[in-house]
């Protein structure tokens, strides 16, 4: 059984600095399907983390079906 809350962490680079991503250790079960959708890659920092906490879970296989990138810029005029 694993105790409510626990998480793990990783920490990963942005073009500014460093974040880190936290995600429950009971977020994704065996036999389960997972969606990672970074809105904009820049440095792939994000995906790349995304992609690292899952592959942590020893029992959970992942196979990637596609990448795909969106970005979304909007030009304001006031």
């Amino acid at each position: 059984m694993v105790p409510l809350g626990e998480i793990i962490s990783e920490e990963y680079s942005l073009e500014y600095g460093k974040d880190v991503m936290e995600m429950h250790v009971c977020a994704v079960q065996a036999g389960e399907r997972a969606l990672i959708v970074d809105d904009l890659v820049a440095t792939g920092g994000t995906l790349f983390a995304a992609i690292r906490l899952l592959g942590r879970f020893v029992s959970f296989n992942f196979h990637l079906e596609r990448c795909q990138k969106m970005v979304l810029l909007l030009e304001f005029s006031l």
